[in-house]
């Protein structure tokens, strides 16, 4: 798989209209951050030299808040079809990049974890964690009332006061 046409693709879905409602502004100049640093790795990998200077804790945070952007994205919408390629494609590089570079065995968990969601191939576990997950933020967003609905629900009794 020639690594330019992915990035080329996962570029093309980013300045597309699809992804509009998917990935906010702040998320996608994210990715485009992670594109560049994946890319500029890759590229002295494939010239056989060393990545100088890479802080193992503070370089690849972006891309791993991109990598859990894309796992809670896909928990709570439905996912399309090229939503579905932009994340294979994420992932694709993401892996080898963090095989050769990065080397965290945890974040390869999240990886896999974020390809059986888009595949969906969750274990029945899985599936009970997110619901249960889900289920938590709905509570939690069940208990909050905006003040206009609070404005709104004193009219309608003063309403049927009358």
């Amino acid at each position: 798989m020639d690594v330019g046409n992915v990035f080329s693709r996962m570029e093309r879905y980013l300045g597309s209209d699809f992804s509009v409602y998917l990935i906010s502004k702040e998320y996608k100049d994210k990715f485009k951050e992670s594109f560049e640093l994946m890319w500029n790795h890759i590229q002295i990998l494939e010239r056989d030299e060393i990545i100088e200077g890479f802080d193992s804790i503070n370089t690849p945070r972006v891309v791993e808040a991109c990598i859990n952007y894309l796992t809670n994205v896909s928990v709570e919408v439905k996912v399309d079809t090229m939503f579905k390629k932009f994340i294979a494609d994420y992932v694709f590089i993401v892996h080898n990049w963090n095989n050769n570079v990065w080397k965290n065995n945890n974040f390869n968990y999240k990886i896999q974890h974020l390809q059986r969601v888009v595949e969906n191939r969750l274990s029945l576990d899985e599936v009970s964690n997110m619901i249960n997950g889900l289920s938590k933020n709905l509570g939690r967003d069940k208990e909050w009332l905006p003040p206009a609905f609070e404005l709104s629900k004193h009219y309608y009794n003063l309403l049927k006061e009358d």
